[in-house]
């Protein structure tokens, strides 16, 4: 099937950032496994861009990745063998109010 090119968005980033700030309390060897798994799921995507299930939000397809508490959204665009990695949130957070 071939690799897939992934690109993350500012949004991602932010939210990122936002995660490691809430998480900085467990500990810095904590925060930096979370944010290694997190970011290890989106690195294969390469490889596997459709391996995880389809959602419709606000008339986009997104999958989502789900990850300890949070949710990992991102959009394929196969012609362009690209994967885009738009948000992270928290699994108690809206995704249409967030995407």
């Amino acid at each position: 099937m071939g690799e897939y090119t992934v690109a993350f968005s500012h949004r991602f980033d932010r939210h990122l950032a936002a995660i490691v700030a809430d998480y900085v309390g467990f500990g810095p060897a904590q925060t930096r496994n979370y944010i290694e798994g997190l970011l290890a799921l989106c690195a294969a995507l390469e490889s596997m861009p459709y391996r995880y299930s389809s959602v419709v939000v606000k008339g986009r397809t997104y999958r989502r990745i789900p990850y300890r508490a949070h949710c990992v959204y991102y959009r394929v665009f196969a012609a362009e063998r690209r994967v885009f990695v738009d948000a992270v949130l928290h699994g108690h957070q809206d995704p249409p109010r967030h995407l």
